[in-house]
């Protein structure tokens, strides 16, 4: 049961923290945000990791000794795919809005097939409904034109679509590593990994960024801050309830993800989509819910 739970926290929070990037992005840039949440974030779970290690409180849930060298390795590379994600969404909301971005990062394709092939879970028929439906919301929530020769797509779409590929499949091989390793050692160094990720986007975007007095603004320090506790507890409590949960079910709890994100999108940010778009974010919606089902 406790599992449960922590599936359910997680996706609240990831919900959350999806949709308050657009307003942190108004004082700093994207790979600035990522940069200063990431190092609060890989010191917290640093810091666990070394206090918990010594005082051995923890289960081996929390944190495994017994990893190899070979499985720090491939949670390294999974890590990488993972913080490639999370740049394709944030470069989508440049192009789309929050309640655009949200269902088409969060299409199920990619993590359930790689749940199927690589961890043999069970294939069912529904899967079919929904790729099908899941496909016509992506181009309707794009403005494709079926009756007409024009063919519209917002790049914010591809980027969008590439986040779940990288999302949907790391986090689905996961369950490998927070078994390994367990759930703390996991989270620090997936957060190091984005951090380090974050460094190569700012060199490579601005490289005076780190030159501006206004970066550790008490505003800007406020926006590292939330997003760094979100991002804590949706991390660990993911890598804790995938240990126990198929990943199949899991996804159900994405959908308490996409009612936060995509309700704060419209209520909060007063974002206004036409008449197509939602239905399109509807038959997302519908592909999403059927699948978890």
């Amino acid at each position: 049961m406790i599992s449960y739970i922590f599936g359910l926290l997680s996706a609240i929070s990831f919900g959350i923290s999806n949709t308050y990037w657009k307003k942190a992005v108004s004082s700093v840039s994207f790979p600035g945000l990522v940069f200063f949440r990431g190092i609060i974030a890989s010191t917290c779970f640093g810091i666990s990791w070394f206090v918990f290690t010594k005082t051995k409180q923890l289960p081996s849930s929390f944190i495994n000794e017994n990893a190899t060298l070979q499985q720090y390795g491939v949670t390294v590379i999974l890590c990488v795919a993972c913080s490639l994600g999370l740049v394709f969404y944030l470069k989508s909301l440049n192009y789309s809005p929050v309640s655009i971005s949200v269902p088409l990062s969060s299409i199920n394709i990619f993590g359930i097939l790689t749940a199927v092939i690589v961890l043999h879970e069970k294939f069912h028929p529904i899967y079919y409904f929904s790729f099908g439906i899941g496909i016509v919301g992506a181009l309707l929530s794009q403005s494709y034109s079926f009756y007409g020769t024009k063919f519209s797509w917002n790049i914010g779409g591809t980027y969008a679509i590439l986040a779940s590929l990288f999302w949907g499949t790391s986090y689905t091989l996961f369950k490998f590593s927070s078994k390994w390793m367990g759930a703390i050692p996991l989270a620090f160094i997936l957060e190091t990994t984005v951090l380090t990720t974050a460094f190569i986007w700012i060199q490579i975007s601005d490289k005076n960024f780190f030159r501006s007095k206004k970066i550790l603004s008490s505003k800007n320090l406020k926006h590292y801050f939330v997003l760094a506790i979100f991002l804590l507890f949706g991390t660990l409590f993911f890598n804790l309830a995938v240990q126990k949960i198929p990943i199949l079910i899991i996804n159900l709890f994405g959908f308490f993800t996409l009612f936060v994100s995509i309700s704060t999108g419209i209520l909060v940010y007063k974002e206004k989509l036409s008449f197509k778009q939602v239905i399109g974010i509807i038959f997302l919606l519908v592909s999403i819910f059927a699948v978890k089902y």
